[in-house]
């Protein structure tokens, strides 16, 4: 997402492929064209949670609502039984480049500096940009090949919460961070202020008892996928992954700590700003030979555009 860019709304669409298979319920989706006849494909929990809108605020509930001239973040999904190969030989027709270092981005440029980019997830579609004629050129084209339902703003998707507004779009994982409390049992637990003790090093811990690996691998997976919208735990969760192999007491009260932390946090987000510089700001720092065994150094990095984080490590 560049915040740059003067998008449009967010929506989402539901379709059905004209070349194999179709939707036979609202629950399952059966591929008649696959060489897997009568598996069922069940659509995706946030699907369902986008439909019924479960775990949605009243203010997101409300902002999915709001007219369409807001003028925000174009995005589309679609939800098709057809072969994901088919969705790429159509942007290909339809002249779209593909990017080589994100595969399923898609890109499409026009004169006078107009932009179309489409993100392809298995059989879903999201697209941003910043020209309504192609957002409404794309729409139509796509229904040639497919037929599609309007669902309309964009509000929930894999996991992220999109609150869209006049000054900007907001997202976070504030539902997703809910359910990591519940899964653990620490949606009771108090919070803290930071997610690991300012100038704590933790190392491999060898003469320390072991717990369980494989809750282990879990509470740190789960805490990873948070970073999609936390930069705040990219470096704890970077620190803690590093133990998965033989996790001791010490290395899952880091852990625990860091979900003290979520408990306390789960509001938090990025907000990318309406408008403002175009103008890439980058960070980065470094411990020097800051490891306590090998003495190798850990670096982050940060980059901003108009205050908001598009890329961290």
């Amino acid at each position: 997402m560049t915040s740059h860019l003067e998008v449009e709304s967010n929506e989402e669409i539901e379709t059905e492929s004209d070349h194999g298979g179709s939707i036979v319920e609202e629950d399952s989706q059966v591929d008649e064209a696959s060489p897997f006849t009568g598996r069922t494909r069940r659509p995706p929990t946030w699907m369902r949670d986008y439909k019924t809108g479960q775990g949605l605020s009243d203010e997101e509930n409300e902002e999915g609502a709001r007219d369409e001239s807001v003028s925000t973040e174009e995005g589309s999904i679609w939800t098709q039984a057809g072969s994901p190969s088919l969705v790429q030989s159509y942007f290909s027709k339809e002249g779209f480049n593909k990017c080589p270092f994100e595969h399923t981005l898609f890109i499409k440029t026009a004169e006078e500096g107009k932009i179309l980019i489409v993100c392809l997830y298995v059989d879903d579609l999201i697209f941003t940009g910043n020209d309504k004629m192609m957002f409404e050129q794309f729409k139509k084209s796509m229904m040639v090949e497919f037929d599609m339902t309007y669902l309309g703003k964009m509000r929930y998707f894999l996991g992220i919460e999109v609150i869209q507004g006049f000054e900007g779009i907001f997202i976070s994982q504030r539902k997703y961070a809910q359910e990591i409390l519940e899964r653990f049992n620490m949606d009771q637990c108090n919070s803290v202020l930071n997610p690991i003790v300012p100038g704590y090093k933790l190392t491999k811990d060898e003469g320390g008892i072991e717990v369980d690996g494989n809750v282990y691998k879990q509470m740190v997976g789960s805490l990873m996928y948070l970073t999609a919208t936390r930069p705040d735990l990219m470096f704890v969760v970077s620190l803690i992954s590093r133990y998965m192999e033989r996790p001791t007491e010490v290395h899952m009260q880091t852990a625990k700590r860091v979900l003290r932390y979520v408990k306390g946090t789960t509001d938090l987000g990025i907000f990318y700003k309406k408008g403002g510089t175009e103008e890439l700001i980058g960070y980065t720092d470094s411990d020097y030979a800051g490891d306590q065994v090998d003495r190798k150094s850990t670096s982050g990095y940060v980059f901003m555009v108009n205050m908001g984080a598009v890329s961290w490590s």
